[in-house]
């Protein structure tokens, strides 16, 4: 963690004159190490907003504070693009826009960068088994739209097929990444599963991870029980379970989704109906 936050304190090259915005949650490895820790290390002036804040408020704060940088997702970079161009808003002190955290198509990053004409807007990619950032468009440099920049140092990837071979050039194939910055957990619903299981007023349960365009992800338990029990749930999981294993949310449902065989459905989709956005 300590290593990767100097390696993306390189890349950003902030300093105590520049101010660095933070919008997304601190709870992701990529806002704690890729922008706080950052930021921290190299002495910039650091503000930090809500998750959930009005778009046009957010791009009134970059002027008012002179923000010089901000890391957002593809969502977010969408928002403020049509804010910024509804509203007719101008920002001369914001000098770069990190992306990252999901695929940030080109049309959108034509569109921002036309919206932010005095700002760049660079791609970056990671994982948060990783450290979690792998590698970075760099500033000042002749960046190709859509692609997420070279390896940090220290980092190496090589894209491989199926059977661990290097793919030619242009051809698709599985990312790997060897870098000194492996950090995070690997988490298995399963386990979480067998665990809550032990609790005798609950009949089944199944761990989701759900997304949002702007929160990432989520574990939530859905599970099927006489009563609501989702507060002792969350009160048996914070005494016996790591931070990063107690879901996010506690859901009652009438009846877990099977299959033809009786197997537990993990299919995103037959259960993101159940919670709000």
């Amino acid at each position: 963690m300590n290593l990767n936050a100097d390696l993306v304190a390189e890349y950003m090259a902030l300093s105590e004159n520049d101010c660095l915005y933070i919008v997304k949650t601190l709870a992701h490895a990529a806002t704690l190490v890729g922008e706080l820790l950052a930021g921290l290390k190299s002495h910039a002036k650091i503000l930090i907003s809500s998750t959930i804040s009005n778009p046009r408020h957010t791009l009134e704060k970059i002027n008012e504070y002179e923000v010089t940088t901000i890391c957002v997702n593809p969502t977010l970079l969408r928002l403020y693009t049509l804010t910024a161009n509804t509203k007719k808003m101008s920002f001369d002190c914001l000098k770069t826009i990190y992306t990252s955290g999901a695929i940030a198509e080109v049309k959108l990053l034509e569109k921002a960068q036309e919206t932010f004409c005095r700002t760049e807007i660079l791609n970056v990619y990671g994982l948060s088994e990783a450290g979690p950032r792998v590698s970075a468009q760099m500033r000042g440099k002749n960046n190709v739209i859509g692609s997420v920049g070279k390896p940090l140092r220290s980092i190496d990837v090589a894209v491989v097929s199926n059977d661990g071979k290097p793919v030619a050039a242009m051809e698709k194939g599985i990312i790997h990444v060897n870098t000194p910055t492996i950090g995070s957990h690997n988490v298995y619903p399963e386990e979480i599963e067998a665990f809550i299981m032990k609790f005798s007023d609950i009949r089944d349960c199944i761990i989701i991870s759900l997304k949002n365009d702007i929160y990432e992800s989520k574990m939530v338990c859905f599970y099927e029980a006489d009563a609501d029990i989702s507060h002792d749930l969350r009160k048996l999981c914070l005494n016996n379970l790591a931070p990063y294993e107690i879901p996010s949310e506690f859901v009652r449902i009438s009846k877990i989704p099977t299959n033809a065989n009786g197997k537990k459905v993990r299919d995103v989709s037959m259960y993101s109906s159940y919670i709000s956005s």
